[in-house]
């Protein structure tokens, strides 16, 4: 999560969050009444005008009626309270639909001094190894590195002489250990028999080239994926937290706030978010990770019935 500007006086943060779980962390601490300020679509249609009108995009406030994420964006919905003059529907419902990466302001009466702390702290590690993105066509492939934000391209183009075979294997050498490529399917079924097997790619087909391919993937493909491996890895976690637990090695911690210290990993309900933020901080200086476990996750509800925050511990007690 970056912290772009705070006011005291104003009681006004404005950040951006930079991927899921900065999301989950910001919708339990949306209250009804706060303000949130973002990009906003609304279906806009004139008087005189057929039709079912125009959608346009504009920056305008609304006044929180309720929040939630879903997959990888925060849906917050409530009344429109500030937004251009030819826009109609101030005072009306309006929901505001925030992805990571986008800029928003949030405004409350009362803010809960240790959020601001951890929000000015916060900085998520995945501890999902970095994403290669590939896009490939004809006559060439854009290579670039993908973790909450696309580092620089690299371009691999075909030799007029060269058959698609050796450019698609030169195009194979720049694979990390997770990868996502995109391109015609003509092309992609020619590459997935070059992978090595100690790789994890996932295909994408996309007409779109160049640039605006790989930001077509980055936009509408890879949170979605992210998202999915970002599950399976907290998913993996509960499964190995159950495993301890039902050994009963001592390895297990049902009451992390007596093991700050010896947590190597701290899972933590959504639900129980605001409630452990304290708990959150005092882990991860302690060189514990972090991962919050959403409802729909598998294991959740076990979690959930265990009080909401377990953890593994590094020493058996």
């Amino acid at each position: 999560m970056k912290v772009l500007w705070f006011s005291r006086k104003e009681k006004k943060l404005r950040i951006i969050p930079e991927d899921p779980e900065d999301l989950w962390l910001i919708g339990s601490f949306l209250e009804r009444g706060d303000r949130v300020r973002g990009v906003i679509e609304r279906r806009v249609k004139r008087e005189d005008e057929r039709g079912s009108g125009r959608v346009v995009r504009f920056r305008g406030t609304i006044e929180v009626e309720d929040a939630e994420v879903r997959g990888s964006h925060l849906k917050v919905k409530g009344i429109l309270l500030e937004g251009p003059e030819d826009v109609t529907g101030r005072g009306k419902h309006q929901s505001i639909t925030i992805l990571p990466g986008q800029e928003i302001e949030i405004e409350k009466n009362e803010w809960n001094e240790t959020f601001l702390e951890y929000a000015k702290e916060y900085e998520e590690e995945s501890r999902l190894p970095p994403v290669t993105l590939i896009l490939i066509s004809d006559e060439e492939a854009l290579v670039s590195e993908y973790k909450r934000r696309l580092g620089p391209v690299k371009r691999i183009r075909r030799g007029s002489e060269d058959s698609l075979r050796p450019f698609l294997g030169e195009v194979v050498k720049e694979m990390g250990e997770l990868n996502i490529v995109g391109g015609p399917k003509i092309i992609l079924d020619e590459v997935k028999q070059l992978i090595p097997k100690d790789k994890k790619v996932y295909f994408v087909v996309t007409p779109l080239e160049g640039e605006k391919g790989l930001r077509d993937i980055i936009g509408k493909r890879a949170p979605k994926i992210l998202e999915a491996l970002r599950r399976q890895k907290v998913e993996s976690i509960i499964d190995e937290f159950l495993m301890h637990l039902s050994k009963e090695d001592g390895l297990a911690s049902l009451h992390p706030t007596e093991d700050i210290g010896n947590l190597k990993v701290l899972l933590v309900h959504e639900e129980k978010v605001k409630d452990a933020l304290t708990l959150l901080r005092e882990v991860k200086d302690s060189g514990g990770d972090v991962y919050i476990v959403k409802d729909d996750f598998q294991g959740s509800e076990i979690i959930k019935k265990l009080g909401g925050m377990v953890g593994i511990r590094f020493y058996a007690v």
